[in-house]
C-alpha cells in the first residue's frame, strides 16, 4: 500500500502526552498513600506488584474511558448529509456494547434518524472513529498488529497476557481480515489512481540505483475468480535503492556485491500476473521509479518467463539504464540438473563438472556454455530430453548472463533479497501446517504484512481504517 510516511505527531496527542506528564506523579503518590497495609503485605514480589498495578491501571483506565466516550455531542452534530434536516431522536440511552484495552465498557450515547429516511447514526461513534462490531480501534489496531505475525487462534493468549482482556480467535480473524480488506481496497484504489495518470507523491532523492526482484511463494487458497481449491501463488515484489560500488575482481576470487540498500518497499499479491505487475509498478513509483535521481534499474528474477515478457513493458523507463540479471542461484540449479541428467552414477565427475562450470559462468558469463553442451559425452535418452530442455533455458536467458560485468558494476547477482521477502513476508504466516485461505482473507493479512515490512504500520493507522469500515449509512451527519 502506498502510504506518505513521516507526518508529524498529532496536536491532540502532544497534548495529552504533555498532561499525562504533568499529572502522573501526583497520582502515583495520592495511590500510594492510599494503599492499605494488607494490599502493600501482599504485593511483596515483582510479579504480585506488576499484576496489582496492570489491575489497578486497567479499572483506572476503563472508568476514565467510559466517562470520556459520555460527553455530550455538539447539536451540529445531528444534521442529515443528504437534506440537511435536522435528526431525529429515537433513543437517548442506546447501549452499545464495546471491548477496549481496559477491558469491557459500559457506555449508552444518543441514536438518531434522519426523517426523510436517509439513514440513523449516533453521532458520538463518528466523533470517537469507533468502527463496526464490539472492538475499540486501538484493540482493534493491536490485534491486527499481532495477527500479522501469528495464527489467530494465538493472538487471544497474547492479549490476555499482556492486556487482562478476553477475546476469542474468530473475532481476531474478523477484525484483521477487515482492516486488511480496506487497506487492499485502498491499494487497488492507489494503482487505479496510478494507471489514469495521477502519480503519487514522488519520494527525495536518493542512491542512483533502484532494484526490482519478483517472485512467488504457494500458499493453500480458494482462488476468488473460480472457486478452486489448492496450492495457488502469492506473488511477491521487492524494490530498494542502493548505490553500486564497482570493484576490481581477481579471476581468483568473484565476490558477488553486497548492497547498502535504502528504505525497501514490499508487495505481495495473489491476482493474475498482469495485475500484479501494475500493483508493483506503484510500489516502484514510491521507491524512485521515475526518480531523476535515480537513472538505473536492476530487475532480478528467476526463470520464470512472465517475468521477464511483463517486467520491461510496466516498469522500463525512457532515459534510464535498464539491467535484466537471471538470478546466479536459480541459472546454478539447472547447471546442476544437467549434472545429474548426465553422471548420475558419478558423484565425483557430476560435483567437479558443475562447479568449474560454474566458477567459469560466474566469471565469463553465459558465452561459455555454447563450448559446454558441445563438449558432453553421449547421452541416453532421457539424459538428453533433460539437457535440450536446459540448453532452451539458458538459450532464452542469454542476455541476463553477463555476471562479469555486473559484478564489476557493483550489481547483486542473487535474488536473496526476493528470496527472504517470499520466506519472512508471505510464507511465515500463511504457509504453516494445516492453513487454509479464502483467498481474500489472505491477500488481506498480506497486503498488512507488506506494509507493516515496509515501514508504513503507523502512518497506516494515522488514516483511522477501523473508522472507515462503519458503512456510509452509518455516517450520514454532518
Amino acid at each position: 500500500m502506498i502510504i506518505a510516511d513521516g507526518q508529524p505527531e498529532s496536536k491532540e496527542n502532544c497534548t495529552i502526552a504533555e498532561w499525562v506528564q504533568a499529572e502522573t506523579a501526583g497520582i502515583v503518590e495520592e495511590i500510594l498513600q492510599r494503599l492499605t497495609p494488607a494490599v502493600r503485605q501482599a504485593m511483596t514480589t515483582l510479579e504480585a506488584i506488576e499484576t496489582g498495578t496492570q489491575a489497578l491501571t486497567q479499572s483506572i483506565g476503563r472508568h476514565i474511558t467510559e466517562s470520556l466516550m459520555s460527553a455530550p455531542v455538539l447539536d451540529s452534530l445531528g444534521i442529515c448529509r443528504e437534506c440537511a434536516s435536522p435528526l431525529r431522536s429515537v433513543d437517548s440511552h442506546r447501549a452499545r456494547g464495546l471491548i477496549g484495552i481496559f477491558g469491557q465498557y459500559d457506555w449508552e450515547r444518543p441514536y438518531l434518524v434522519c426523517p426523510q429516511g436517509h439513514g440513523s447514526e449516533a453521532p458520538q461513534d463518528r466523533v470517537l472513529q469507533l468502527g463496526p462490531g464490539q472492538v475499540s480501534p486501538k484493540l482493534a489496531a493491536i490485534l491486527a498488529r499481532v495477527a500479522i505475525d501469528v495464527p489467530f487462534d494465538q493472538v487471544p493468549d497474547v492479549v490476555a497476557q499482556t492486556l487482562g482482556v478476553v477475546i476469542d480467535g474468530e473475532m481476531v480473524r474478523r477484525v484483521t481480515e477487515k482492516i486488511g480488506s480496506w487497506a487492499e481496497s485502498q491499494e487497488q484504489t492507489t494503482i487505479r489512481d496510478v494507471q489514469s495518470g495521477q502519480a503519487p507523491v514522488p519520494p527525495a532523492p536518493g542512491p542512483s540505483t533502484l532494484l526490482i526482484a519478483l517472485d512467488g511463494a504457494m500458499v493453500n487458497t480458494k482462488r476468488t475468480r473460480d472457486g478452486h481449491r489448492g496450492w495457488h501463488e502469492g506473488k511477491v515484489g521487492v524494490c530498494a535503492r542502493f548505490e553500486p560500488i564497482p570493484r576490481l575482481l581477481s579471476a581468483e576470487k568473484n565476490e558477488e556485491a553486497k548492497p547498502e540498500y535504502g528504505p525497501v518497499e514490499y508487495c505481495i499479491g495473489f491476482e493474475r500476473q498482469a495485475d500484479f505487475l501494475s500493483r508493483l509498478y506503484t510500489h516502484a513509483l514510491q521507491t524512485g521509479l521515475e526518480d531523476p535521481s535515480c537513472c538505473q534499474l536492476v530487475l532480478i528474477g528467476d526463470g520464470a518467463h512472465w517475468i521477464w515478457e511483463l517486467s520491461a513493458k510496466y516498469l522500463r523507463v525512457a532515459g534510464k539504464t535498464w539491467v535484466e540479471i537471471l538470478d546466479f542461484y536459480h541459472a546454478s540449479q539447472h547447471i546442476w540438473a544437467v549434472a545429474h541428467a548426465v553422471w548420475p552414477d558419478d558423484a565425483a565427475i557430476r560435483t567437479d563438472w558443475a562447479e568449474k562450470l560454474l566458477h567459469r559462468l560466474r566469471h565469463e558469463g553465459g558465452a561459455v556454455l555454447d563450448a559446454v553442451w558441445k563438449a558432453l559425452p553421449p547421452l541416453s535418452a532421457a539424459a538428453q530430453d533433460t539437457v535440450t530442455g536446459e540448453q532452451a533455458y539458458f538459450a532464452f536467458h542469454q542476455d541476463r548472463l553477463d555476471y562479469p560485468r555486473y559484478l564489476l558494476a557493483g550489481f547483486p547477482i542473487g535474488s536473496g533479497i526476493i528470496e527472504s521477502a517470499c520466506k519472512t513476508v508471505l510464507k511465515q504466516r500463511e504457509s504453516g501446517s494445516g492453513m487454509r485461505w479464502v483467498e481474500a482473507g489472505a491477500q488481506a493479512v498480506a497486503t498488512l504484512r507488506a506494509l507493516q515490512r515496509s515501514g508504513h504500520w503507523q502512518a497506516f493507522w494515522r488514516k483511522a481504517p477501523w473508522a472507515q469500515l462503519v458503512p456510509l449509512s452509518r455516517r450520514i451527519a454532518a
